[in-house]
């Protein structure tokens, strides 16, 4: 019997296992055979110029998860979760398990456009280019292309470069019932500028600041985007073309654009092919939840958090007594904040209370300065989260 079970050793929880196997016995289980999760792969530059490098973070959490209470199961699957009287079991691949409190952190999946010939080799998620790249030390190809335009494969857009790897084109998918979310071009333009400080320069930092303060001005300066697409780290950004299929016969050789109009319509006999060797797709990212769903948990749906959200309190607890939820799965944002959420968790269940509070305050300021944000009014969606805790009957006991 452990005092705390913990599903999922990246940021959140690797942060929470840290704190919490000082004073409780304690299980931390993954899926993976490495301690760091998303962390690992990560590399992008600060505002202030420094560099983020997340693999650097995973070793640093990794080293310090050593403890006599701390027992730690990597490659490891969850088949099933059961509430009991008192706490909770965990089946296995590898065996089952009970503790008094739990922590699920899994973290987000990755959503991909729907484009023919994305099941050719050579296709794969901006993730898996960027753990080839970035862990692995492995070129996923010498000449590619990135399908969807969003704060994801932008970041990843950089990382190639920094890696040397040639990206010949990213754009926007063909509008189709699966990626209209992704593939109207002047919303897909609205996204952009909420990430204009990634810009690579400061003239265009300064021109997207300024239409996003200025919503009017957006039309008029889209209409104005040329058709060739905006050149960012020498890669081409299409918003007035989209990705129309993957072509090759045995593996990836090349992809087809087309020419598209305001509300996504392929424009006739615009056909171009850009010879390629991979192809990323990035639809951006969505909470990972499945396993909640075995268990009694009231989800929401928030937009700007990524989708569908288990219900939760500003304590990290849900309507479950002693079960937590930390990181991607409770809305899409960064490391850092992931890192904050696994401390409040932690805090929480050793009523270190002071603690909890200082961690909320530097989640906040964390939230406020982050270099990358995946969703826009975050902060909103926050808070809607919170009055829905509020709304709800709060803890439902066993």
């Amino acid at each position: 019997m452990f005092d705390v079970i913990i599903i999922g050793a990246g940021p959140a929880g690797a942060t929470a296992t840290s704190i919490l196997m000082k004073n409780k016995k304690v299980l931390l289980i993954d899926e993976y055979y490495r301690i760091g999760g998303r962390l690992i792969g990560q590399l992008y530059e600060e505002k202030d110029g420094s560099v983020w490098n997340g693999y650097q973070k995973a070793e640093e959490l990794s080293s310090r998860l050593n403890h006599p209470n701390l027992t730690v199961k990597l490659s490891t699957s969850v088949i099933n979760i059961h509430q009991l009287r008192n706490g909770f079991a965990i089946d296995t691949n590898k065996g089952s398990y009970k503790s008094k409190h739990l922590i699920i952190c899994t973290g987000a999946q990755e959503l991909t456009p729907a484009i023919p010939g994305s099941t050719l080799p050579g296709v794969m998620t901006v993730g898996a280019a960027q753990v080839l790249t970035n862990v692995q030390r492995v070129a996923p190809g010498s000449k590619g292309a990135i399908i969807g335009v969003n704060v994801l494969s932008s970041a990843i857009l950089s990382e190639l470069h920094m890696a040397d790897i040639d990206v010949e084109a990213m754009a926007i998918p063909y509008y189709n019932e699966v990626n209209k979310q992704d593939a109207l071009p002047q919303e897909v333009f609205k996204k952009l500028l909420n990430f204009s400080h990634m810009a690579p320069n400061p003239f265009i930092k300064f021109g997207t600041k300024m239409l996003k303060t200025i919503p009017l001005l957006q039309p008029f300066v889209f209409k104005l985007l040329p058709t060739k697409g905006i050149k960012t780290l020498n890669t081409p950004i299409h918003l007035k073309k989209a990705v129309t299929s993957i072509n090759g016969n045995k593996k990836v050789e090349s992809l087809t654009l087309n020419k598209i109009d305001n509300k996504g319509n392929i424009v006739p006999n615009s056909e171009e092919i850009i010879a390629v060797d991979f192809v990323c797709l990035s639809g951006g990212l969505t909470p990972l939840a499945e396993l909640l769903g075995l268990l009694n948990v009231s989800f929401v749906f928030i937009e700007s958090l990524g989708g569908y959200i288990p219900l939760h309190n500003d304590v990290m607890e849900t309507e479950i007594n002693n079960l937590f939820v930390a990181g991607n799965i409770t809305g899409i944002e960064g490391a850092k904040v992931a890192i904050k959420q696994g401390e409040i968790a932690a805090y929480q269940i050793l009523g270190l209370f002071n603690k909890v509070k200082q961690s909320q305050t530097d989640l906040l300021n964390e939230r406020a300065t982050a270099t990358i944000q995946f969703h826009e009014n975050i902060d909103e969606g926050r808070e809607k989260l919170q009055n829905l805790w509020q709304l709800s009957s709060c803890k439902v006991p066993y």
